[in-house]
C-alpha cells in the first residue's frame, strides 16, 4: 500500500490499480511510508521497523503518561512507570510478536495511548485549544484504527453524562460533536475515495468468513 501510494498516487493493494480499503488502519502507512525511506529494498523488513517503530514510540508515551500526566509526585511517577514496564516485561512472549509484525497493533497503542495524555492534560488545566484537540483527535480514531471509537466516543459522552460542572458538560459536548463531525468526513471520504464507508476487514470479521474453527475460539471476546 505504502510503495503504490508512492508510486501511483493512492491506496491501492494492486500496482496501477483502483483504490482498495483494505487497510484497517490509513493512517499506519504514514509510519510505512518514513520507514521505507531508509528500508527502500527489503519490503518485509520495512513492515517490521514500522510495527517496532511503533512499539518503541508506545512504551515512550506509556512512560511519559505515567510520569508526567498523573496526579502523583516525581516518585510516585517513577514507580508508575517502573510497573507499567514490568507489566509490559511480563507480557512480552505476546507484545513482541505485535512489536515486529509489521501490522498496525503497535501504532494503535500510540494512538489511543497519546489520546489519553491529550484527556489527561484537559481534566489537569481545561481550555478550549485542549477541548479541540480531543475532539479532533478523538474522531481520526476511525482512520487509526475503528474499534478505538469505542474509547474516543465514550469519554466525551462520559463528560457529558457525569462532569463535574456546566463547562465541563459543555467541553464535553464540543469534543463530542468535533468527534462525530470528524469521524463522518472520514466515512464520506472513504465512501467516495474507496467506494466503501468501511474497510475490508470489518467484513472479513464481521461476517462469518473465517473457519469454524476461529469463530468458536474468539466467539467469547469481545464480552
Amino acid at each position: 500500500y505504502a510503495d503504490n501510494a508512492v508510486s501511483d498516487g493512492r491506496l491501492s493493494w494492486n500496482p496501477g490499480g483502483e483504490a482498495t480499503y483494505g487497510l484497517t488502519s490509513c493512517l499506519y502507512p504514514g509510519i510505512v511510508l518514513a520507514v521505507r525511506v531508509f528500508v527502500s529494498e527489503n519490503p518485509a523488513l520495512a513492515a517490521g521497523v514500522s510495527s517496532l517503530v511503533s512499539g518503541i514510540l508506545f512504551v515512550f508515551l506509556l512512560a511519559r503518561l505515567l510520569g508526567w500526566d498523573t496526579d502523583t509526585s516525581p516518585a510516585g511517577g517513577a514507580y508508575l512507570i517502573l510497573m507499567g514496564l514490568f507489566s509490559l516485561a511480563a507480557s512480552i512472549p505476546y507484545l513482541a510478536s505485535h512489536f515486529v509484525s509489521g501490522m498496525d497493533t503497535a501504532f494503535a497503542f500510540v494512538f489511543l495511548t497519546s489520546y489519553i495524555i491529550l484527556c489527561r492534560r484537559y481534566e489537569r488545566l481545561p481550555s478550549g485549544a485542549r477541548v479541540l484537540w480531543m475532539g479532533l483527535w478523538g474522531g481520526l480514531a476511525f482512520f487509526a484504527r475503528p474499534d478505538l471509537m469505542l474509547y474516543t466516543f465514550f469519554v466525551p459522552i462520559s463528560m457529558v453524562l457525569f462532569g463535574p460542572d456546566r463547562k465541563a458538560k459543555r467541553d464535553g459536548l464540543m469534543a463530542l460533536g468535533l468527534t462525530v463531525v470528524v469521524t463522518g468526513a472520514q466515512v464520506g471520504f472513504a465512501s467516495i475515495y474507496f467506494n466503501s464507508a468501511l474497510p475490508l476487514p470489518f467484513y472479513s470479521k464481521g461476517m462469518p468468513l473465517y473457519s469454524d474453527y476461529l469463530i468458536e475460539q474468539y466467539r467469547l471476546v469481545p464480552f
